[in-house]
């Protein structure tokens, strides 16, 4: 179910007005035009079939097809009452799962053309195929709204860019001139997603989330008509310009902005209903950020053939920048004690992971061949960190579902990452998504398995058979620097001493190099930006002692 309301500024509903932004005069002359339109509404289509002029000789079988006969809704004691006497007719149905207006658009509907494999008379074909159209094309604008042109949606992306920045304003400022109201929706639609409208779950089924290309070339010269419908001053027109080139046009801009395109979309997906229920993903920080990485990878591995593309070299390199920023910052939500330490352990997990991708999918000949050798044992260390049972239906899931997107991915061409118009889709995955995997590695019995759980064997038949023992944790080799470093120290000094003492001669150029460094420190005590470090530069309480130490003519460390 969609909606055919565009953003609006204002609305009235029964009774009632409501503004959802004011002043929009600060808006460029192009945008006010659009939010000024008057669009096509929910109640106004019903109305528009039932005047198409119909055929006579159909009318007999167009009374057979109608329903009964209801303008609104039945509220909820309503329908109480009709579920308590058994009364589950066609009005029940819609009143449970349509929205308003839909029930008048099926009557009008179904009085003008016919339906169930009913046909007209040959004759009359031509005409009823032409009303039929007329009909569908009111009924797209029912869910749909009216038809749109590419400059008018990008003047919408352009209002809700702008309305936003004034949202923020008016949250910082509390100004009347900033007051709107920003909601989901607008906030849906800014990242041009078809299916914008905000609705309650549990009635509509808003599974899955649809997105438009960015179209971003096209943009750019969407937005020089733009340009010239405001007539702006050519200083503005300039800088204008000039923004339009950095952002639209090849640059290392464009690549960033549709890297961070490109990850919201990936973060829109994986917390989806459709992806979360079907892959049956459980609620877990670990398990979460490794499905991230995942598809992270699978972009990154699939640009690997196009990396001689100057954007593309920058859209890789920014994937696992911003990816590295995301993991933090779920990172540092989490209460623990030594916090960077395991937000360093989690980022080398997830450069681990994406290690062990590149050498099943690419590296290694025997896996690249066959992607689905082994690769139930890769997802359920990488992915589920064994966290659920090792023959669990969501390992095959997983294995099936990177192994199809893969396969998706590698028939795309470079436009369509450019565009970021990339469909991620879990019902890729087959029917019978755990024979294929099943007949390459057959699972162990319980009892194989509980006998290969207790053996001590290194390498177990139910892992992934792959050990790197030159793999070493960031907290661990950081420790390890730290005691070098002080091995290291602790050995110049005593080569030092060694040095002083060998004979007289080297006594007296150590005890002389001694006595300047001492004097040299000295010398910059007296000077607050090299005293105690950086320390005495930010503490307020030292400057100025040491500017009233100074004033008096005393020493500044005394």
């Amino acid at each position: 179910v969609y909606t055919n309301q565009r953003v609006l500024v204002d609305e009235e509903i029964g009774t009632k007005h409501y503004y959802y932004d004011t002043n929009i005069w600060q808006y460029m002359p192009p945008i006010r035009a659009l939010l000024q339109r008057r669009w096509t509404r929910k109640e106004e289509v019903p109305p528009k079939i039932a005047i198409l002029e119909e055929l006579p000789e159909l009318r007999p079988q167009l009374e057979q097809q109608r329903l009964i006969t209801f303008t609104k809704l039945f509220d909820i004691p309503r329908l109480a009452r009709m579920h308590e006497v058994g009364e589950i007719d066609t009005a029940y149905l819609i009143s449970i799962l349509c929205e308003d207006h839909f029930k008048p658009l099926i009557d009008a509907l179904l009085s003008k053309v016919l339906v169930s494999g009913a046909m007209p008379p040959l004759e009359r074909r031509s005409e009823h195929e032409a009303l039929r159209q007329e009909v569908i094309r009111l009924y797209r604008v029912f869910f749909f709204g009216d038809e749109v042109t590419e400059l008018e949606r990008d003047l919408e992306y352009k209002y809700l860019y702008s309305k936003q920045e004034k949202y923020f304003q008016f949250l910082l400022k509390a100004k009347p001139t900033y007051q709107c109201i920003w909601t989901v929706t607008n906030q849906r639609r800014l990242e041009f997603m078809v299916n914008a409208q905000a609705r309650d779950l549990n009635w509509y089924s808003d599974y899955k989330p649809i997105f438009e290309p960015a179209n971003l070339a096209q943009r750019y010269q969407l937005s020089l008509i733009e340009q010239e419908l405001s007539k702006e001053p050519w200083y503005r027109r300039f800088f204008s310009t000039f923004m339009f080139k950095r952002f639209y046009l090849p640059s290392k801009t464009r690549a960033e902005n549709i890297t961070q395109i490109l990850l919201n979309r990936i973060l829109t997906y994986t917390s989806s209903l459709e992806f979360t229920r079907v892959m049956n993903i459980p609620p877990d920080f670990h398990i979460e950020l490794a499905v991230l990485n995942t598809h992270v990878w699978l972009l990154y591995n699939r640009l690997r053939a196009f990396e001689d593309h100057i954007e593309v070299k920058v859209i890789r390199k920014h994937l696992l920048t911003m990816f590295g920023r995301i993991s933090v910052e779920r990172g540092t939500r989490i209460h623990l004690r030594k916090k960077d330490d395991f937000i360093k352990d989690v980022n080398h997990y997830m450069l681990t992971i994406r290690n062990s991708y590149d050498r099943h999918f690419v590296k290694n000949p025997v896996t690249a061949a066959t992607p689905l050798y082994k690769l139930d044992a890769l997802i359920w260390s990488t992915v589920f960190f064994e966290k659920v049972t090792r023959y669990a239906p969501e390992v095959y899931l997983m294995a099936q579902y990177i192994y199809q997107q893969m396969r998706y991915l590698d028939s795309l061409p470079l436009e369509a990452f450019l565009d970021a118009d990339i469909d991620w889709d879990v019902f890729r995955i087959p029917i019978d998504y755990k024979s294929a995997i099943a007949k390459l590695n057959p699972p162990l019995s319980p009892e194989e398995y509980e006998k290969e759980v207790a053996s001590d064997k290194k390498f177990k038949r139910h892992y992934y058979s792959f050990d790197e023992p030159n793999v070493q944790l960031p907290m661990d080799a950081e420790l390890s620097n730290v005691i070098d470093r002080r091995y290291a120290v602790l050995g110049t000094k005593v080569k030092d001493v060694l040095l002083k003492y060998r004979s007289l001669e080297t006594y007296d150029f150590y005890s002389e190099r001694d006595e300047k460094s001492k004097q040299s420190a000295e010398k910059a005590k007296k000077y607050t930006w090299k005293g105690r470090g950086r320390e005495l530069l930010l503490d307020a309480e030292n400057l100025r002692k040491a500017r009233a130490s100074k004033r008096d003519g005393e020493p500044i460390n005394k």
